[in-house]
C-alpha cells in the first residue's frame, strides 16, 4: 500500500529457490498470511492465514502439483485445533468433515456436489459419536432425511421432502426393521 512499510518478507532455500513467503496482508504491521512453495514448480502448497488477527494460523489451504487444491481446514473457535476440514477433487470442493461442537470428535460430514452444494450429509444429532441422521439434497433442496431415533445403527424414520416441505414419513415402530407407519402431509 505504499506506506514505507514492510508487508512481505520472502525466504529462499540453498539453491536460490523460492521456499516461503511471509505477508502483513491488512497492513496491521503484523504477520497473517504464510506461503510455503513447491521447491520445483514455485507453486504455493500450502496457504495459512490468519484471520482473527491474533498471530495464529486458523486457515490452511493445502494444494498438490500444479496449485490444485487438495485441502481446505479451519479452527472455527480459536482453540488453535483444526475443526472443519473440505477434501476437493480435480480441484473442486467434494466432501467435508466437521467437529461442529468443538468436542474433538466428528459430528457432520458430507458429500458437496459440483456446485458445492451438500449432495448428501450425515449428522451426529445426539453427540453420542454416532452418525443418526442422513439427509439428501438434490439442487441444493433437502429430498430424503432418514433417522435412527433408537441409536442401533438402522434408520427407522425416512421423510421425504418436495420442494423443501415434509411430503410423506415412514417409521418403524416395532423395531424389526419394516416400516409399518405411513404419514402423508
Amino acid at each position: 500500500d505504499q506506506d514505507g512499510r514492510t508487508e512481505a518478507w520472502v525466504f529462499y532455500d540453498d539453491e536460490g529457490r523460492l521456499a516461503r513467503r511471509e505477508e502483513d496482508s491488512d497492513a496491521s504491521g503484523k504477520v497473517d498470511r504464510w506461503l510455503t512453495f513447491d521447491p520445483q514448480t514455485q507453486e504455493a502448497i500450502l496457504v495459512e492465514a490468519d484471520s482473527r488477527g491474533d498471530g495464529v494460523p486458523d486457515t490452511w489451504r493445502i494444494a498438490g502439483p500444479g496449485g490444485v487444491p487438495q485441502r481446505l481446514e479451519e479452527d472455527r473457535n480459536a482453540d488453535h485445533r483444526v475443526d472443519s476440514w473440505v477434501h476437493f477433487e480435480g480441484g473442486q470442493p467434494a466432501r467435508y468433515e466437521e467437529d461442529r461442537d468443538f468436542d474433538g470428535r466428528l459430528d457432520a460430514r458430507g458429500e458437496l456436489d459440483a456446485g458445492g452444494n451438500p449432495r448428501q450429509v450425515e449428522l451426529d444429532s445426539t453427540g453420542d459419536g454416532h452418525f443418526d441422521l442422513r439427509q439428501t439434497f438434490e439442487a441444493g433442496l433437502l429430498v430424503r432425511e432418514e433417522r435412527d431415533t433408537r441409536c442401533d445403527g438402522m434408520h427407522d424414520v425416512v421423510t421425504l421432502f418436495d420442494a423443501g416441505a415434509r411430503t410423506q414419513q415412514e417409521i418403524d415402530t416395532r423395531s424389526d426393521g419394516r416400516f409399518d407407519t405411513l404419514l402423508l402431509f
